[in-house]
């Protein structure tokens, strides 16, 4: 919030393309949602402006996406297209003494079935704003940083393409007959489309009439002129009652009062667009005073170009004021006010400028152009502006510093909307700075993915991402080698198909090799990309040939936890693909046993799943989790008692319950050997606990366990029903999710046993009820199971004996 006030959101419409025949024009119109930052360099540093761009970034793509959804907002978006192709049509037709007759374009009604508005939507107003076709609510305010701005500059103007030539009578014929179906009393009247070249467009005619600006012979001209003339019994300059009002209703009391002070009061009205306020300073006062610069340097006309104030310009401008006057503390190589206008997206303040033969070339402390400054801060309108003016300015370099581009510069910044303009107008992207970096670099080294996305999109072959990001990766910069892993980490999450590019890229090898390097910042970035792409067989392979598993080992012993944690992951997801020997030839085991003394919530879950993982299957990983002492760590995190659960909350308590339950149950699982050093390490009480609670996923893995621990295993069984566990087996049963059901039905089997009369006794304990409903369960498993009890049932006593 420190910075909200200075900024805002804009949305900028500019002409991109006018062609003509005869009297037709054919136009089109783009706009651009722009966020500028109203503050100078000294107040508001590369770093800030970097941070509060990328969340301003997130805002503007959400606008972005959803803003033509609305009916209502995309007519009105042709509107302002509309209006941004008349403004200097209009203008130029004036200077000729032409003027739209307006009685052609709609039909004579009388002024009571006519609703027209001269007036615009306020962005403020009170109870006092009256205004009869806006309708608000009472007593609320309203307010908006930001605003609608048109480029009133437009490209040259073309020759009409063959298509629209041969069409010309039909594109006239289809005008004049525009209110011919239309007829009666409409709210709206419909504007007549023909297509060219798969493109829909609109087509609009009215007729010229002379104009003459004294004879007030045109209706609207003379109601205009009425409107004007009242307005000028307010005459200026104004009192210091005036003045000391206007300051009041704008910047509140107390600021006021220090506007009586004229340096401090012509900046106030500068920043605040009070033109009336600053005529009246600007008489009290000498030229002199006006173009003192204050403390930072800056003139009135420096920060009337950064606020985007053009009628307080054009008053500099008429008094002879220096318009490329340079802001001077040090040195006198500071940024002039077309810098500043380029930097803070002042376009009409640009356009100005411009005209008042503003010197575009000229350079500030770091060889910055406006160029230059327009697209590092992301200002498209303000490049369409300045190359219209000197199209060589699209590749000029910077004349200090590393010589940049302005697409270098965008790339550096992440001016991801003047990158996609630059490129559509033919920019040199094969250009490099001082040190070698192309466009790819400096959006790595900078950290603007989003930059990187779109150029994989171009998919252009001299700009080949992922080669130049495993180049990065293999050399001796760390701050290369680092940038480049972040980058990666990132884009292989953008796509589902990204990860088989990095793959392809032979990022692999060179990964492997960060993870033995010393940095254990970079160690950790780089497991943390192994781990969001391990989930592919492809990967692991490649991973496993690279030598990936010995580093990954190595790494368990740090005293990084994070990295404890994404080496476990990606463990797991190689242990998967059928690699669980060559982890234990490396001592795996035992160093993810070691882990288990941490009392870090994800390193606990992701070493115990990659251990369970380890000991699918695998009779010498089962033993080697006895021998190495883990049985005891599993065990601990059964029960709620150890005193461990005290650092956690409850609901992760339930997480490493569940997960230690169903890794004892690979460790165990057809291992007699294992299930009894379980069974002495006390395993049973806290198992047989678990199915107290309240938790349905903890007690399907502790009925996992129960399964395990039981198969064929009569002291382990007997245990287990001397705890009448078989009570809480038979609840699972009833629960909604069937395969809550499978488990419990597959555990209570496993509970009675090799002998008939332990079965015969189980199934007594089950009874009909349940069993019928395994029966007509539309498992399987479940049938099975309910199958094997109900011919228990059937064994008369003489066969039990």
């Amino acid at each position: 919030m420190k910075y909200a006030e200075n900024i805002m959101l804009k949305l900028t419409f500019s002409t991109t393309q006018i062609q003509q025949y005869e009297n037709v024009f054919i136009f089109e119109t783009g706009y651009w949602l722009t966020n500028a930052i109203k503050y100078n360099q000294d107040y508001l540093d590369i770093c800030t402006y970097q941070r509060l761009q990328q969340r301003l970034y997130l805002q503007k793509k959400i606008i972005q996406k959803h803003f033509e959804k609305k009916k209502d907002i995309r007519r009105g978006i042709g509107y302002l297209k509309l209006i941004c192709f008349l403004i200097p049509f209009l203008l130029s037709l004036k200077k000729k003494m032409k003027v739209p007759y307006l009685s052609s374009l709609l039909q004579p009604f009388s002024d009571d079935k006519v609703k027209t508005e001269r007036e615009l939507p306020p962005f403020i107003y009170g109870r006092d704003f009256k205004c009869q076709n806006f309708h608000y609510k009472e007593n609320q305010y309203f307010h908006v940083h930001g605003g609608i701005e048109f480029d009133i500059s437009t490209p040259s103007i073309e020759n009409a393409l063959e298509d629209f030539q041969k069409n010309l009578e039909k594109i006239r014929d289809c005008a004049a007959n525009t209110f011919i179906e239309d007829s009666g009393y409409k709210e709206y009247y419909s504007i007549p489309v023909m297509e060219f070249h798969g493109k829909s467009y609109y087509v609009i005619y009215f007729e010229l009439e002379t104009f003459y600006q004294q004879l007030y012979k045109t209706q609207w001209w003379g109601a205009i002129n009425e409107i004007v003339n009242n307005l000028r019994l307010k005459r200026l300059p104004l009192t210091d009652a005036q003045l000391h009002e206007q300051f009041k209703k704008k910047l509140g009391f107390k600021r006021a009062m220090k506007c009586k002070s004229i340096p401090f009061g012509m900046k106030s009205a500068v920043e605040r667009g009070l033109s009336a306020v600053f005529h009246t300073f600007s008489r009290k006062t000498s030229s002199s005073t006006i173009s003192v610069s204050d403390e930072a340097g800056y003139t009135i006309f420096h920060h009337a170009a950064l606020h985007n104030r053009v009628s307080i310009i054009c008053q500099l401008c008429n008094a002879n004021f220096k318009v490329n006057q340079r802001r001077f503390v040090t040195f006198s190589q500071g940024p002039t006010p077309l810098h500043l206008a380029a930097q803070a997206c002042s376009l009409e303040t640009t356009v100005c400028l411009l005209c008042s033969k503003a010197d575009y070339t000229l350079s500030e402390k770091r060889g910055w152009m406006p160029i230059h400054f327009a697209a590092f801060y992301d200002n498209v309108c303000i490049i369409i502006a300045l190359c219209r003016k000197d199209p060589s300015l699209l590749e000029a370099e910077a004349t200090a510093e590393n010589q940049c581009t302005p697409l270098l510069l965008a790339a550096t910044s992440g001016a991801l909307d003047t990158i996609q303009y630059l490129f559509s107008i033919g920019a040199n992207w094969r250009k490099t700075d001082i040190k070698g970096n192309n466009i790819i670099h400096l959006s790595v080294l900078t950290f603007h993915t989003e930059v990187l996305k779109y150029i994989i999109k171009l998919n252009i072959p001299e700009l080949p991402v992922w080669k130049t990001l495993v180049e990065m990766l293999q050399c001796e910069s760390y701050k290369r080698r680092m940038m480049a892993v972040m980058s990666l980490e990132v884009i292989c999450l953008a796509n589902d198909q990204y990860w088989r590019c990095i793959l392809d890229a032979g990022t692999i090898p060179a990964l492997i090799n960060l993870l033995k390097s010393s940095k254990i910042k970079l160690q950790c970035k780089t497991v943390g990309l192994l781990s969001n792409i391990s989930t592919h067989k492809s990967a692991v392979h490649a991973l496993v040939e690279a030598g990936g598993i010995p580093s990954l080992i190595n790494l368990l012993v740090c005293d990084e936890p994070e990295v404890h944690s994404r080496c476990a992951v990606i463990l797991y997801d190689i242990a998967q693909c059928e690699n669980k020997d060559v982890i234990a030839k490396y001592n795996g085991i035992p160093s993810l046993i070691n882990l288990l003394n941490l009392n870090i919530e994800n390193v606990l879950v992701n070493v115990m799943n990659c251990i369970r993982v380890l000991c699918i299957g695998n009779e010498n990983n089962q033993r080697a989790v006895r021998e190495h002492k883990g049985l005891p760590y599993l065990i601990r995190f059964l029960s709620s008692d150890s005193g461990l659960f005290n650092l956690f909350l409850n609901s992760f308590e339930d997480v490493l319950k569940a997960v230690s339950s169903a890794a004892i149950a690979e460790v165990g699982r057809d291992n007699k050997e294992i299930q009894d050093a379980i069974a002495m390490e006390g395993a049973i009480p806290p198992l047989v606990a678990l199915f107290k609670g309240k938790q349905i996923s903890v007690q399907m893995k502790g009925a996992m366990a129960v399964e395990s621990l039981a198969s064929h295993n009569a002291l382990i069984q007997k245990a287990f029903l001397e705890k009448s566990l078989t009570k809480y087996l038979l609840k699972l049963l009833k629960a909604f999710q069937i395969d809550v059901k499978e488990q419990g039905a597959v555990a209570l089997w496993a509970l009675a046993g090799q002998t008939l009369k332990q079965q015969k006794y189980m199934a007594e304990q089950i009874g009909y009820s349940f069993i019928i409903n395994m029966l007509l369960s539309p498992s399987a498993k479940m049938q099975y199971v309910g199958y094997l009890l109900k011919s228990r049932l059937c064994i008369n006593t003489f066969c039990l004996q």
